[in-house]
């Protein structure tokens, strides 16, 4: 049987170790954020042979959290780790998001902090992958270093649709309003308000303000 042939880019793999592109890959907190990188760190790394850093910021927001990292670079070593300690900038949201939900905040941490703490870590990088989540904050620093930056998003079609026209659908209800009501969402459906995430029902809630954040992900 022939050996296979060395990888090249018709065949999709980055190409040999001279050449072979560093991605930086950038999720946001949580679980369902995290999971989805990984797997693109797996895809990347052993299948395609390229040299991947994973950003973690530390410390977690959850024990599962830190245990699906560990376990996950014991069983990939190829992949880098690369920490972000976010305890040098403590955020305390207790005067501007009193009451605020613990992971909520130390979300809005990671946002606040990361044009800080990202341009250094993308020095020699040949592209980004950022959370749809952090993208408002990636995407200046990567431009700003000339470092390419995609947008991941780990969330189905219909939230990313919610995503987009939610700040519309806050417009036009106009100041005043209470209540999140059915979100019609042109071209796709009506998304009943029973499958609005209850955080969006506030729209002082930080979550809210997370959710709106203008970003620019067209400039990618």
């Amino acid at each position: 049987m022939s050996s296979p042939s060395p990888p090249n880019s018709a065949s999709g793999d980055c190409p040999g170790p001279a050449a072979t592109p560093r991605i930086v890959l950038f999720p946001s907190a949580g679980m369902s954020h995290l999971v989805p990188f990984i797997r693109l760190a797996i895809a990347l790394s052993a299948g395609h042979r390229c040299d991947v850093s994973l950003l973690t910021a530390l410390p977690t927001v959850s024990s599962a959290e830190s245990r699906h990292i560990a376990a996950f670079f014991a069983a990939f070593p190829a992949v880098r780790r690369t920490d972000m300690d976010l305890r040098l900038s403590p955020f305390d949201a207790s005067s501007e998001f009193p009451g605020a939900d613990p992971f909520y905040v130390r979300y809005e941490a990671l946002r606040r902090y990361a044009p800080l703490l990202l341009a250094p870590l993308l020095a020699g990088a040949s592209a980004l992958v950022a959370d749809i989540a952090l993208a408002s904050v990636a995407i200046p620093v990567a431009r700003e270093l000339h470092v390419p930056c995609y947008v991941f998003f780990t969330a189905s079609a219909t939230m990313l649709s919610l995503k987009a026209y939610f700040p519309t659908y806050l417009d036009a209800r106009g100041a005043g309003q209470h209540g999140i009501g059915d979100v019609d969402v042109p071209g796709v459906y009506r998304i009943p308000s029973s499958s609005v995430p209850q955080a969006l029902h506030d729209p002082g809630n930080i979550f809210t303000r997370q959710f709106v954040t203008k970003d620019t992900t067209k400039h990618t």
